[in-house]
């Protein structure tokens, strides 16, 4: 849930240059219906509520599954610039959602690299070359300095 995480930090701290989403999630939902044994209860009414209540209780948080759904949060990023990072095996943040959250992310300045065959937790550990290239030439674009326009 850290790529959450920073993806909300980035729409609320204005110190924040750049986010780099690895495997985000898309909501709730897809956490708790793919990773837990409530998968198959996932759909019935109060079930997602009742695993957060549990959730807040653990953490001493207290979040709504609202506050876990990324397309509102991914559309407040108007120039932020963002690096999503999805496997293309990843069973639990499907590469087609992320790709979804890069398409609905308002910023012109986003990138989406998919790391063939990891699954969750597995892309730089998969393919650090092509992992590492991507970071370093988003962080390069990142603190490049603008060029100057020429003028006449």
């Amino acid at each position: 849930m850290g790529s959450m995480s920073a993806l909300r930090a980035a729409v609320k701290a204005s110190e924040v240059d750049g986010v780099i989403a690895d495997s985000p999630l898309a909501n709730l939902k897809s956490y708790v219906s793919r990773r837990t044994m409530g998968g198959r209860f996932s759909s019935l009414p109060g079930f997602l509520n009742r695993c957060l209540q549990a959730y807040d209780r653990l953490s001493g948080l207290s979040l709504t599954a609202v506050d876990l759904d990324m397309i509102p949060i991914v559309k407040q990023l108007h120039e932020l610039p963002v690096l999503y990072i999805t496997g293309e095996g990843d069973d639990l943040a499907k590469s087609d959602e992320v790709r979804i959250l890069f398409e609905k992310t308002a910023s012109h300045r986003r990138r989406l690299v998919y790391i063939p065959e990891a699954g969750h937790e597995e892309t730089y550990s998969k393919f650090p070359i092509i992992y590492k290239k991507a970071v370093v030439d988003f962080l390069t674009d990142l603190t490049a300095k603008p060029k100057k326009e020429e003028t006449e």
